[in-house]
């Protein structure tokens, strides 16, 4: 969808300059346009990480949850 952002790194694919992140690091990221536009109009006061591990069948898969909280504490 146009608006949307994905990004995909390989365990194979060197990861990006600066980064500090591990050569051998798989991570996908995922952002819709209509979290992208709630951030925007929302995460500019609060932006709570939530991360998760092992929780799936798939071992060393670390989960992370963004949410932003709009100005009455109601998360997005």
């Amino acid at each position: 969808m146009q608006g949307d952002f994905v990004y995909y790194k390989d365990k194979r694919d060197p990861p990006p300059e600066g980064s500090h992140l591990a050569d051998n690091l798989f991570m996908l990221c995922i952002q819709t346009k209509f979290q992208k536009e709630a951030y925007k109009r929302l995460g500019n006061g609060f932006l709570g990480i939530d991360a998760t591990h092992n929780i799936t069948q798939y071992k060393g898969i670390v989960l992370f949850t963004l949410m932003a909280w709009d100005n009455w504490g109601h998360s997005v």
